[in-house]
């Protein structure tokens, strides 16, 4: 019989890479294929001579399909020609079972197909080649000359799924009588093919980036509805969210929000830093890693105008003598660092219409009533002006003496960080 090697055959390394610009040697069975070479060819008539070797390519695949001749042996190597695989014992001897090529194919899950041949049985080993006329959608069965439907299965007994088939692919089954079942013999075995790849170790990118996928947008909701398309998503409108479907626990996601929504603290759900519901602005991004059956954790937000996420800015308050001003910083935890800043409004000692004089260097002056007094707590800032006519004093820009602002002419800027 003729036997094939299937042009998505993979060969791959000690360390599980593919094997680029190695050797395929075709050679007698049970001898060393590469001193003792045997023909083959690109097609099932083997009419048409390939060149033996055949060369890998970049994914560790020969280009061809390759159809030789009864029994055989095997041998791979690398580019440099140092032997990774060899085996003198391939196929089936050439008067045994015949590769029957299918015809009248009809069905997409539930397939059936004559042979030319009316057989009554299916024999172990026996190979079947066809092409289908629609993608799979799941498990598939196959029915050939009324013989009797058996699952067509991939890695030997593992059903088929979704897209596994394509339409108009050339397929090749094997009839395994232990299992009663076709086994998919020129199964791709790219990560393109499997919905969910696992790796055996440790994924080595060998100095290439592993890429994020942006999925399609999102439109905000109370359980935000992500799907696995990308680890990007933009979201859309301004409903509040509370909640987000989850994936696996160390999934991580980032999010850019395209308006003003909030973002609702839950211990069981959306955890955020703080314990405190945040308001977005478009263009904010927000990254969550799962880190429960059901529950996100924010690990980073970032403002659209770049400051950081966990940070409360006031500006432009008025200096007051003996006034008070009262800021709710929304941190969820009193500030640990607070700096203000003075912002120019009117020239005057040396300063020039919105020069900023800080931080935090305003010196008080007991006798005069000047300075300022902070008291912070888990929500508020409280901030009380001296009394005095000029409530701060600042070195004056152009003499380095002490100088009593006007008030009118400043006001006072507030940074604060938990």
């Amino acid at each position: 019989m003729t036997a094939v090697l299937d042009e998505h055959a993979q060969f791959v390394d000690t360390a599980g890479s593919p094997v680029v610009g190695g050797n395929v040697y075709f050679g007698t069975a049970g001898a060393d294929p590469k001193l003792n070479p045997i023909s083959i060819f690109s097609d099932r008539a083997l009419t048409v001579a390939l060149a033996n070797p055949q060369i890998t390519d970049a994914l560790g695949r020969v280009t061809n399909k390759v159809w030789l001749d009864g029994k055989y042996s095997m041998r791979v190597t690398d580019s440099a020609d140092v032997l990774i695989y060899q085996e003198l014992d391939n196929g089936t001897d050439a008067s045994s079972i015949a590769v029957i090529q299918l015809t009248s194919v009809a069905g997409a899950n539930t397939i059936t197909a004559t042979s030319g041949l009316s057989l009554t049985s299916y024999s172990d080993g026996q190979i079947f080649v066809f092409k289908t006329v629609s993608a799979i959608t799941g498990a598939v069965t196959l029915n050939v000359d009324g013989v009797g439907p058996k699952a067509a299965v991939k890695n030997n007994d593992e059903p088929l799924e979704n897209a596994d088939w394509d339409a108009d692919m050339q397929v090749a089954v094997i009839y395994n009588s232990t299992n009663d079942n076709f086994e998919w013999a020129n199964q791709k075995t790219g990560v393109d093919r499997d919905t969910t790849p696992q790796l055996a170790g440790t994924l080595d990118t060998n100095s290439h980036m592993v890429q994020w996928s942006k999925g399609a947008d999102v439109a905000s909701a109370t359980n935000l509805a992500l799907l696995n398309d990308g680890n990007y998503f933009d979201v859309t409108g301004a409903t509040t969210i509370a909640t987000m479907n989850t994936f696996r626990i160390g999934t991580v996601v980032r999010l850019q929000f395209d308006g003003v929504l909030t973002l609702t603290h839950s211990s069981a759900n959306l955890v955020l830093p703080g314990a405190i519901d945040r308001t977005t602005a478009a263009g904010d991004h927000a990254t969550f890693v799962q880190t429960g059956a059901s529950q996100w954790t924010m690990i980073g937000f970032q403002r659209a105008d770049g400051t950081p996420g966990d940070v409360f800015t006031s500006t432009g308050n008025a200096i007051v003598s003996a006034g008070q001003i009262v800021l709710a910083h929304g941190l969820g935890t009193a500030p640990r660092r607070i700096f203000f800043n003075l912002l120019n409004g009117i020239a005057e000692h040396g300063y020039s219409i919105g020069d900023l004089y800080g931080p935090n260097d305003f010196g008080s002056s007991p006798s005069g009533s000047r300075g300022l007094s902070v008291v912070v707590d888990s929500i508020n800032i409280t901030i009380r002006f001296g009394s005095g006519v000029g409530s701060l004093l600042v070195i004056n820009k152009t003499t380095g003496g002490d100088s009593v602002i006007t008030n009118a002419n400043w006001t006072l800027e507030v940074r604060a960080y938990p």
